[in-house]
């Protein structure tokens, strides 16, 4: 399950960086909105910025309110509180847990904890930014190794295994309503409706759809939803100071 689920998300085309190159970079200062999930139980996280340590909770059942960061586009996480307070001269550094390349451009940032062997765990950032993605819009991610297509609202859609698709409609932009949702996988030239329902839709909301491999024939995804306002300031947001002319 867990080797099908990382075989997956590396073909998804998302524009990510290597660690390597992460690295090289660290002393790029950013300024993000940083929004954690979670797909497989919760996680959590400790990271500094400012000398101060911030907790990072990441949730299956949904996400809170963006949390501002500024600080080293490399974000580093770790285990336990005190493994991320600053090192005092003298002090061996701590190993974190994880390490993200976070994005220059985007507004927001999707943090993604990712399993891997050993209770091992990547942490995988995917960047969003209004001009791509607004209020009432629907991102989704194929993280299953079927092709699936379906509808949503008037709009439809179709996803192989590791594509991410948007789907934008003025409808969905203009109107609160709840929405019907459909979605079959294809197999062997034929298609098996393997969800079906209905969804409350608000025009205030950006939506994000993660649909996961089960490894389950007669149930071979689950669909996973979440959603932010990006109309919302984000926890700690600090206006960018401008300089005087």
């Amino acid at each position: 399950m867990i080797s099908r689920f990382l075989a997956i998300f590396a073909f998804v085309s998302l524009a990510l960086q290597s660690p390597s190159r992460a690295a090289s970079e660290k002393e790029t200062v950013i300024r993000i909105d940083l929004m954690p999930i979670s797909l497989s139980g919760n996680f959590v996280a400790y990271y500094s910025t400012n000398g101060k340590v911030n907790k990072l909770e990441a949730f299956e059942t949904g996400m809170g309110t963006p949390v501002f960061y500024k600080g080293p586009r490399t974000l580093l996480l770790y285990a336990k509180e005190e493994d991320a307070n600053p090192r005092e001269e003298g002090q061996p550094p701590v190993i974190p847990l994880a390490s993200v390349a976070l994005p220059v451009s985007a507004e927001r940032v999707l943090l993604l904890p990712v399993p891997k062997p050993e209770n091992k765990v990547e942490v995988r950032a995917l960047g969003v930014d209004a001009k791509s993605l607004a209020a009432g819009d629907y991102r989704l991610y194929n993280l299953s190794t079927v092709s699936l297509l379906g509808i949503i609202g008037k709009k439809r859609f179709s996803l192989k295994p590791g594509q991410m698709q948007d789907v934008s409609d003025s409808s969905l932009r203009e109107k609160e309503e709840d929405i019907g949702v459909q979605i079959a996988y294809v197999q062997d030239e034929k298609q098996k409706m393997i969800y079906s329902g209905m969804w409350g839709h608000s025009v205030q909301a950006r939506n994000f759809i993660f649909m996961v491999g089960t490894g389950n024939p007669s149930s071979p995804i689950s669909v996973k939803k979440f959603h932010d306002i990006p109309s919302v300031r984000s926890i700690g947001y600090e206006p960018e100071k401008r300089e005087s002319p």
